[in-house]
């Protein structure tokens, strides 16, 4: 007669999801100081503009002159990093529990489990700009990252 022998795993199991409820995972853009990072706040939270003479000799130089009463360009909120959140939220939380399965079924550690949402959401963030933004360089998209801490 074969013998069976059982391994428990929750021990370790806890353990994973001790440590993965002490990481925090972010995903945006994180380079302050950047001309990206100046870009994605204007566009996430919109802004205001003072126009300068350097300024107003572009648009005039682009065939869109400002008037003399044109003291500020506003620039309207469009946001892609809380819009993705706000909009896949149920797709961000099926792949949260498919990656935690992972990590139950012993496959993954916290860290590596933590990794794939990040990485996973930073996605879902660059699709948005690129289905929202017209680019012609991808810097922005680009910029767009995840950290786990």
């Amino acid at each position: 007669m074969a013998k069976v022998k059982e391994k428990n795993r929750l021990p370790e199991i806890a353990k994973e999801i001790q440590e993965l409820s002490e990481r925090e995972i972010k995903a945006g853009v994180f380079n302050p100081g950047s001309l990206e990072f100046a870009i994605a706040a204007a566009h996430e939270y919109g802004t205001n503009i003072g126009v300068t003479q350097k300024m107003r000799g572009w648009f005039l130089a682009q065939g869109y002159p400002l008037t003399a009463a044109t003291t500020h360009i506003r620039i309207p909120e469009r946001s892609f990093i809380r819009s993705t959140f706000d909009s896949e939220t149920d797709e961000i939380e099926k792949q949260m529990r498919r990656a935690l399965g992972m990590m139950v079924d012993g496959d993954w550690d916290s860290r590596n489990t933590a990794r794939t949402i990040g990485a996973y959401v930073a996605d879902r963030i660059k699709r948005r700009i690129e289905s929202q933004f017209v680019m012609r360089t991808g810097d922005l998209r680009d910029s767009v990252q995840y950290q786990v801490n």
